[in-house]
């Protein structure tokens, strides 16, 4: 079928332009029948004799490329199958190679995977310095490897060190960087990027070359050197295996597939790279981690839906109260996105300490961001977001006073980690216009931010909320209001039940290996020491109160807080930190007084993770959230939980919800109450249904 994506036109001096442009979508993919009708367009050059350059764009305002259909690739459950597709890529994108003229690639806006190995192909790569611009292979964050010649092409193009960067990390880069690196020829300024490129274009005609005279192409000096290439792969590996720990295979076969194609002829090298490509495109990581790209995309565009045309779609001003590591860490993010920011805090020693950090971090002082003690000019700031300590009278007195200092057409949002937002509303005259806004830590890396609306809350509070998550390129959820609200009240039982493990005579970093080799990022006492010991006791007990067999944990927290161990951020918790080493605090065996258990591993990690899968089902009940997609997307964009499992509850589904809550029954009988099921694990074991059957 024909598709009619790609036009074409012969402008001034021979030169041929061949523009991408998908009728009625934003963004340009490769779909077969687009892979179909390029390749038809660029066999019909090929004995062009009149022709002397080729120029590829997109016809988009902001996007180059995007690659391939993941539709597609979703849908796939046969790895030859997959195998062709590779094959299929490359073969049309060699086309570009073999052109009797030179091609470029004019690049504005996203290149993305396959629209990165397009513009590999090509003779030339030029990019405009719009804010928008990137260049990426993130194939391997889809638990796959670039299948259409980036393996071999890149390295080819930049060296290994650069592309082992860029495939590995599936790191975006900007056109200042790819210039730099060698993977872009030329800067055009995107205000005239046609006259620019065109002229680019001119100076090719009649064969000349026009890459600059210090180009990144030229490679770097060790790898060159055998040995010194043989230490660049085995450092490439053992960094590959700290940060996977075994669970992630795409970065491993794209280390082995330019390793291998880059001593052998690109045709080969090819060939290697579609075999690579076929063992893993229909593995259950990359099923998984597809997955989540999906549900990435569908809350975005729900909460997207939900937004009025009417509704103004920019801000302007915000003001964030509290300078503690949260309260700065949400202003910088706001500041960042290029939002006139107020910070204001207590103390001035404080915030110039904030500033400092910020400066030191960022290697700038944002002109956006002012650091205040003041209420000055909160009566003309539409937006603002408390960051206090999780302390419901201390929030709910600093709220009266915010609402002093404001108009009543003034948003306020709490970032509270697990107080009720009723609760906190019931001091304020407007509760219309407050909102739970919990940003997770630390601000600018972590992608979602839970959305909570009160039962006062209104209709207008709750779009701007969610509309400022998505100017701040966050996932908004909307959660049901309460203790807890949906990633805390998940992990709190995790988070707890680690401390009785301790109590119980397991050593913390033992506990710890085992829940990141699990696949959390962290281990629990990593996470504690992470947030702060007093931020856990302070939520810990608001939550103490909806869940049995918590008196063990509240208890060593304030133990814990007492005497002065409140974890990173006071150089110790559970652990010791000092010259950015960590030790382990031996000083915590003391207050260790509990039975002595012996577990397996395998019997520690069901104790751990089978209580948040079944907290889990119980917000289901309970309707804090409606389907399982939204737990198992709050969990790995909140927390970070395994992600090449699928997420909590696609992982309860591997292990089977029978057996889940048989094991829960056998630990409510050795252990307490605590384990027991939900009556909704009880049901479809009953049922024999599973969370997504």
């Amino acid at each position: 079928m024909k598709t009619d994506v790609f036009s074409q036109k012969i402008l001034d001096d021979n030169i041929i332009q061949i523009t991408f442009d998908t009728p009625g979508k934003d963004v340009n993919i490769f779909t077969p029948e687009a892979m179909t009708e390029i390749e038809e367009k660029l066999l019909s050059l090929m004995n062009r004799s009149d022709l002397k350059v080729l120029l590829f764009k997109s016809g988009k305002s902001n996007h180059f490329c995007a690659g391939a259909d993941i539709n597609i690739l979703a849908g796939l459950n046969d790895p030859e199958t997959g195998y062709q597709i590779s094959l299929r890529g490359q073969r049309v994108f060699s086309l570009f190679t073999k052109l009797p003229f030179p091609s470029i690639a004019v690049i504005h806006g996203v290149c993305v995977g396959g629209g990165t190995e397009l513009s590999l192909a090509c003779s030339y790569r030029i990019a405009s310095d719009h804010e928008n611009t990137t260049i990426s292979l993130p194939e391997v964050n889809l638990g796959i490897i670039p299948g259409w010649g980036g393996t071999q092409r890149l390295p080819r193009l930049i060296g290994i060190r650069h592309s082992l960067e860029i495939i590995l990390s599936g790191r975006r880069l900007d056109a200042r960087r790819a210039y730099k690196i060698g993977l872009i020829d030329k800067i055009l300024n995107s205000d005239s990027m046609e006259d620019e490129s065109l002229s680019f274009a001119r100076q090719l005609v009649g064969g000349k070359t026009v890459l600059r005279d210090t180009h990144g192409r030229k490679v770097n000096w060790s790898e060159q050197i055998p040995f010194a290439k043989t230490i660049l792969y085995a450092m490439a590996k053992r960094k590959i295996e700290k940060r996977t720990l075994g669970k992630y295979p795409a970065p491993r076969h794209a280390l082995r597939a330019i390793h291998k194609g880059i001593n052998i002829p690109i045709e080969e090298g090819l060939l290697l790279e579609a075999a690579y490509f076929k063992q893993l495109i229909c593995s259950p990581v990359s099923k998984n981690l597809i997955r989540i790209f999906f549900l990435r995309d569908t809350l975005k565009k729900n909460a997207r839906g939900l937004l009025p045309e009417s509704l103004p779609r920019d801000f302007t001003r915000i003001a964030v109260v509290g300078a503690g590591i949260m309260g700065s860490g949400i202003a910088h993010l706001t500041a960042a996105k290029s939002i006139h920011t107020s910070l204001k805090g207590l103390r001035l020693e404080s915030l110039n300490k904030v500033r400092r950090i910020a400066a030191k971090l960022t290697g700038k002082i944002r002109d956006n961001i002012l650091y205040t003690l003041s209420y000055d000019g909160f009566n003309e700031t539409p937006f603002i977001i408390e960051s206090i300590t999780d302390d419901m009278s201390a929030k709910q007195k600093l709220l009266h006073e915010l609402e002093s200092q404001t108009t009543p057409d003034t948003i306020i949002a709490s970032n509270t980690s697990s107080l009720r937002i009723d609760e906190l509303a019931r001091t304020l005259k407007h509760p219309d216009r407050f909102i739970g806004m919990h940003f997770f830590n630390p601000p600018h890396t972590m992608p979602l931010i839970e959305i909570i609306r009160g039962n006062h809350t209104s209709d207008q509070t709750f779009l701007a909320a969610l509309n400022l998550a998505l100017r701040l390129g966050k996932i908004p959820l909307p959660v049901k209001d309460s203790p807890g609200f949906l990633v805390n009240r998940i992990l709190a039982p995790f988070l707890l039940e680690s401390i009785v493990m301790l109590n119980n005579g397991i050593k913390q970093e033992k506990i710890d290996a085992l829940i990141r080799q699990f696949g959390l990022p962290v281990g629990p006492f990593e996470m504690y020491d992470m947030i702060g010991l007093d931020v856990a006791f302070a939520v810990a007990k608001n939550l103490a109160g909806i869940r049995e067999g918590t008196e063990t944990g509240v208890a060593f927290l304030k133990k814990m807080v007492e005497k002065g161990y409140r974890g990173k951020k006071s150089g110790i918790g559970f652990y010791r930190y000092k010259r950015n080493r960590k030790g382990i605090n031996t000083k915590i065996r003391s207050m260790i007084n509990g039975k002595k258990i012996g577990s397996t591993d395998d019997e520690m990690i069901k104790q751990l993770i089978y209580l948040m899968i079944n907290e889990a089902a119980r917000c289901l009940e309970e309707k804090i959230v409606e389907q399982a997609n939204d737990i198992d997307a709050a969990m790995i964009f909140g927390l970070g939980f395994a992600p090449f499992r699928g997420g909590l509850l696609t992982f309860a589904d591997t292990e089977g919800v029978s057996k889940i809550v048989t094991t829960l029954e056998r630990l409510t009988e050795m252990y307490g109450k605590r384990f027991k099921p939900c009556d909704l694990l009880v049901q479809m074991q009953k049922d024999r249904k599973n969370f997504y059957v």
